[in-house]
């Protein structure tokens, strides 16, 4: 098991690497700038004792840099270290975590994580005039942020509708539906107090994360911004320009615009 673990993570191997043990489970491999990813870090030696842990990484703009030595001077090491990623001037910056162990045999091991900041400052990209129509409709009820377009939830794949209208058993169908649903795994929630025009991704962070999140959203009507994202991470911000309930089913539809990370959502 260790050596299946050890070979995921990217290990280098190295003379005496099987004289010691060292095991790193990263918090995540995707951070924004600015923001905290933990390493929880498990070591020991058939030997007398650890020497030292070092820790380093690397990146095509700064090259390599140390980051920090721990003595140990015991059999075993566990402990967790927690590292705020720096601030860029690109969009993205893909760096390698770099940890060392060694003990008092000369022995080594060493494990590389890959990780890559986001610039949670930099403007979002925004789509505008998308129309989403009500379900009895026929036509596209859904939206995918795969694609950033419009689906039709009737003949699309479950998996490609990330956010959709929402029509109960027995509605009527020639009123337009106030309610929005997001797929399995995906949260929404209706926002106030937030200044769409000027709106960057720190900000749509920011407002996310402190915001009660939902599988769905009711009297969605003219103005409302809804945010969509995961657990811990915000996908979108959506703009409500318009409702429309005409008569019958065929033009009953939401019109709105949407603010996304350069190239949708993220990896």
């Amino acid at each position: 098991m260790s050596a299946v673990l050890l070979s995921v993570c990217g290990c280098v191997s190295e003379e005496g690497a099987s004289d010691v043990i060292l095991l790193v489970t990263p918090s995540g491999y995707h951070v924004k700038s600015g923001e905290m990813v933990y390493y929880d870090i498990e070591s020991w030696t058939v030997h007398e004792s650890l020497v030292q842990l070092e820790i380093s990484s690397f990146d095509a703009v700064n090259g390599e840099c140390d980051i920090k030595t721990v003595p140990i001077g015991a059999e075993k090491y566990v402990d967790s270290f927690v590292y705020t990623a720096p601030e860029i001037t690109t969009d993205s910056l893909v760096m390698e975590m770099r940890f060392a162990v060694t003990d008092n045999a000369g022995s080594r091991q060493r494990l590389v994580f890959p990780l890559k900041v986001m610039d949670s400052a930099v403007t979002l990209q925004e789509l505008t005039s998308i129309t989403m129509y009500s379900p009895a409709s026929g036509k596209e009820d859904g939206f995918s942020l795969a694609t950033l377009s419009p689906v039709n939830t009737d003949s699309s794949p479950e998996e490609d509708v990330d956010f959709y209208i929402y029509m109960a058993d027995g509605g009527e169908p020639d009123v337009l539906s106030s309610e929005w649903r997001s797929k399995p795994g995906l949260y929404l929630c209706k926002v106030t107090g937030v200044d769409y025009p000027s709106l960057t991704y720190r900000r749509l962070s920011q407002v996310y994360e402190s915001s009660t999140k939902n599988t769905s959203v009711t009297d969605v009507d003219n103005d409302d911004i809804i945010l969509i994202g995961t657990e811990t991470e915000a996908l979108a911000a959506i703009k409500i320009v318009a409702r429309f309930d005409e008569e019958g089913t065929s033009d009953d539809r939401y019109l709105f615009n949407m603010k996304v990370p350069s190239g949708g959502q993220q990896d």
